[in-house]
């Protein structure tokens, strides 16, 4: 009986390891694609990158129709690569579209939404500096010319007026 378990057993296994196809996902994954920031600016640029896509391929990348760009898949699947966000284009959401090959040979498109804010921006602390610099120097200068001012004075005689008989 216990011959029987083990030859039961070796069989099984055997047949797991050699019988059994490569653990291949099915269906397969759908290509993906996303970006470094999906908050921009104009002229900004942003890496661009994806897996799933066929190897060999070529992704085309565009923003509300106009191309971007295209990227080269690798053996992997996947692909990497920068983008201009167009220095023309005007504040709002926009889709950036991937088109390529899927990795079972068939067309794909990947869509994201970036929204593109109106210039440059930068984080600001409220405070207007240059206003802030330029009163203080007015009153550095105002504050030496007191200074000056006072010395002289103490400098020069005093004339005091005597009265009397």
């Amino acid at each position: 009986m216990k011959r029987i378990a083990h030859v039961l057993a070796v069989t099984v296994l055997l047949t797991l390891v050699f019988a059994t196809p490569a653990f291949a996902q099915y269906p397969p994954a759908e290509p993906t694609g996303e970006v470094s920031d999906s908050t921009v600016t104009p002229c900004q640029t942003i890496t661009v990158s994806g897996s799933n896509w066929e190897s060999g391929s070529t992704v085309d990348i565009s923003l509300d129709g106009a191309s971007l760009g295209s990227a080269s898949v690798g053996p992997g699947g996947n692909f990497s690569t920068s983008v201009q966000i167009p220095c023309s284009l005007s504040p709002g959401t926009y889709a950036l579209v991937l088109s390529g090959t899927d990795a079972d040979g068939n067309l794909a498109t990947v869509t994201s939404n970036i929204t593109v804010l109106a210039g440059v921006t930068t984080a600001g602390t409220g405070a207007n500096l240059g206003a802030g610099l330029g009163l203080l120097a007015v009153l550095l200068i105002l504050g030496i010319g007191a200074l000056l001012v006072s010395r002289r004075r103490r400098g020069e005689p005093q004339h005091v007026q005597v009265s009397g008989p």
